[in-house]
């Protein structure tokens, strides 16, 4: 019967080495896909923050083309005034300049 008992309490403490080890892994395994949630929401809103970024760079570059357009049709206005002033002829509604 003692014989019993010591084979019960080391069929007992390896089970309770398996286990410790069985949860050391768990727990390994759960700080692993802890951390790596953590890294992919880091990095999704890293590229959230880039595409904003690129938007409103993108808009305030269209801003400013669109700018640079105006100007420069308000230049051509001017220079046809410009020329219809020192030839004479008026040109408005030539192909060329339409």
């Amino acid at each position: 019967m003692d014989e019993y008992f010591k084979n019960m309490s080391k069929i007992m403490e390896e089970s309770a080495k398996g286990m410790q080890d069985f949860n050391q892994a768990m727990a390994k395994g759960a700080t692993q896909m802890y951390y790596m949630g953590t890294a992919e929401a880091v990095i999704s809103i890293i590229i959230t923050i880039a595409m904003i970024y690129y938007i409103f760079r993108s808009y305030s570059l269209a801003k400013e083309a669109e700018r640079k357009i105006k100007n420069l049709e308000l230049r051509f206005y001017e220079l046809e005034e410009h020329i219809e002033k020192t030839t004479g002829e008026k040109i408005r509604h030539r192909a060329f300049f339409d």
